[in-house]
């Protein structure tokens, strides 16, 4: 029996388990779950994930200590910043709405996170009544609540140290790293999703093309 690769220990090329269908690459397990209650949405933008990172080992290159995630249900596909600081995701949130939702021509009904302090600021509030949306936050010190957000944090940053450590690069490019993580992840097929695209193909409607990926860390 094929057994699963411990986090951030295995450093090899993608390969697929057939009869499981869990992808992996560079050594991390790249199936990220739906979050508690199964419920499976039918349409784009109908419910967003979100989650930020704890303080990172050392600042990126810039200064920054964190990042965030912003994950679209029906099709898996996420967008990660890069913040200097926790408070800076209200900023990044605004942004990423108005691309998303000129994207899908259509806005986002549930947007779901922690019940962090961040995320449930006056601003956050007044943002979320303007737009019609309806914020679900979990309870205090349950993190298992927003699952999907959380467990993706845990992913990318085990992605991003394997990564790093397979080319011995700076400590100081985890925050490239990780963005490089997340576009790998969501230009392969994920077992979580009802059918077999990718999250990429999903959410732009064309199928990625890899040809120009290269192992992170090569010269130019």
């Amino acid at each position: 029996m094929m057994r699963e690769p411990l986090e951030g220990q295995r450093e090899n090329p993608p390969w697929r388990d057939k009869r499981k269908g869990d992808l992996f690459c560079a050594g991390v397990h790249l199936r990220v779950l739906r979050s508690a209650g199964g419920c499976q949405v039918t349409k784009r933008l109908h419910l967003v994930h979100s989650a930020i990172s704890t303080p990172l080992s050392e600042p990126s290159r810039g200064g920054a200590l964190f990042f965030g995630t912003f994950t679209e249900d029906f099709s898996g596909w996420t967008d990660v910043v890069i913040l200097q600081k926790q408070i800076d995701l209200l900023f990044e949130y605004k942004k990423w709405l108005t691309k998303a939702q000129l994207h899908s021509r259509t806005k986002i009904k549930i947007p779901r996170s922690d019940n962090g302090g961040k995320y449930v600021s006056d601003a956050f509030k007044a943002l979320h009544d303007e737009s019609g949306m309806t914020h679900q936050t979990t309870v205090p010190d349950t993190t298992q609540q927003n699952g999907a957000a959380e467990r993706l944090i845990r992913v990318l940053v085990e992605m991003a140290r394997t990564m790093m450590r397979h080319k011995d690069v700076d400590q100081d490019l985890r925050a490239d790293a990780i963005k490089t993580a997340v576009y790998i992840k969501y230009r392969v097929i994920i077992g979580a999703l009802p059918v077999r695209r990718t999250p990429h193909e999903l959410w732009t409607g064309k199928k990625p093309d890899v040809s120009h990926m290269r192992m992170f860390g090569s010269t130019c």
